[in-house]
């Protein structure tokens, strides 16, 4: 018998039915729970019943609901999955940890405000809660290379830290955790940085997000960050194109440079003093023994449990987040912190708000952060800064 039940809010419409417009994202951590040997799929809900009904059939689950809140109620839930958009998380968190569940895994990014982003840390913390966020890219093979390759000294010092991607926080959450990860989740101690209000509409999330921003501030153990958001919709190209700089993550050492995710190049590349002054490529093919034969075989598995999905075309990113569902069990199991733990996002949380923050106060932000608001969106809804339409 299973050890831990699981219940997963926000099922979306059903696949490839007229206004399906999101990623799946329940789907697959569904298919990761299924993977685990620890965990049984017992109930879902969402708002609407037929997505409800549909997803129940398609991942043979006993249980639908159209109040979340009801399922909490009814089901003796151990584990709880959060798959919405990002102004429901807080609610949803809270109501799951004061429902007495032993884990939460919520989608990034997450909160829309630093207020909800550490309640969220800080109910799970007062009822003894894991909590965890998607930022499955700790789980990338190329990235972890990276990592190794920092941790053993290869560039010498780290220096300086730079991300670039297509925003500052809906998407670039995931950059912004990979640059902590990187140096070992060293809290920040100061930013500064600038932001341009960008176009309404740009996402298909119902929180405003900005065009072209930089972020740039200092971890407590000396090495600088930089983020550079290029502006554009995430499913326009999630990579960097600023000149000289084509990787998701660079680090800067003393004795050289590491690249992880390079545009339409490897996962992992490395120069210097070791490489004779060249680049040398890290390459992991996707195959269970770049992921690890549970984690692959999990991935393989969607497939089977759903023919036609549409993660089947990019199944590292389904590698991805299986193997952050399996840490996000294996640390309930053995009581150490989990990879992707609420605390680690929420260092990264706290950067892109005293982004917002720099901009509004013209200056330096000193952390930790002292506002409890989104500055952006506070300034947008005071008129001091204006959002074009996008065009469609």
């Amino acid at each position: 018998m299973a050890k831990y039940k699981v219940g997963i809010i926000g099922t979306g419409r059903p696949w490839r039915t007229e206004g399906a417009r999101g990623s799946g994202l329940s789907h697959v951590h569904a298919n990761g729970y299924r993977e685990s040997a620890d965990c049984e799929l017992v109930a879902a809900a969402d708002l609407v019943q037929e997505n409800v009904d549909s997803f129940c059939h398609e991942h043979h689950i006993a249980h639908g609901y159209t109040d979340y809140k009801e399922m909490l109620e009814k089901e003796d839930l151990d584990i709880v999955s959060i798959a919405v958009w990002r102004p429901m998380h807080t609610p949803m968190i809270v109501d799951a940890a004061r429902a007495g569940v032993k884990a939460i895994h919520c989608e990034k990014p997450m909160a829309h405000t630093w207020a909800n982003a550490k309640q969220q840390v800080a109910v799970c913390k007062e009822h003894g809660v894991q909590l965890t966020f998607n930022h499955q890219n700790r789980f990338v093979p190329g990235h972890r290379k990276a990592k190794a390759l920092l941790d053993a000294g290869a560039i010498g010092q780290p220096l300086q830290i730079i991300a670039t991607g297509s925003d500052l926080f809906e998407v670039g959450t995931h950059w912004m955790d990979l640059m902590f990860f990187m140096n070992n989740d060293v809290p920040a101690k100061w930013v500064i940085g600038q932001i341009d209000a960008g176009k309404v509409g740009r996402f298909r999330m119902p929180i405003p997000e900005v065009g072209q921003a930089v972020s740039f501030f200092q971890f407590e153990n000396g090495v600088y960050g930089q983020v550079n958001a290029k502006g554009g919709a995430w499913d326009r190209g999630m990579h960097g194109d600023f000149p000289g700089m084509d990787a998701y993550v660079r680090v800067i050492g003393t004795e050289g440079i590491i690249d992880a995710g390079v545009l339409n190049g490897p996962e992992c590349r490395m120069l210097g003093k070791e490489t004779g002054g060249v680049w040398k490529d890290f390459t992991f093919p996707y195959s269970a023994e770049s992921y690890g034969e549970k984690v692959f075989q999990a991935a393989e598995n969607l497939n089977v449990n759903l023919p036609g999905h549409q993660w089947q075309t990019t199944m590292p990113w389904i590698a991805q987040i299986a193997a952050n569902i399996f840490d996000l069990v294996d640390a309930l199991n053995t009581g150490r912190e989990p990879e992707c733990s609420g605390d680690k996002a929420l260092r990264s949380a706290e950067v892109a708000f005293a982004t917002y923050e720099s901009s509004r106060r013209r200056g330096v932000v000193n952390l930790p952060l002292d506002v409890d608001d989104n500055a952006f969106i506070t300034m947008l809804e005071e008129g001091v800064v204006k959002q074009e339409q996008a065009e469609q």
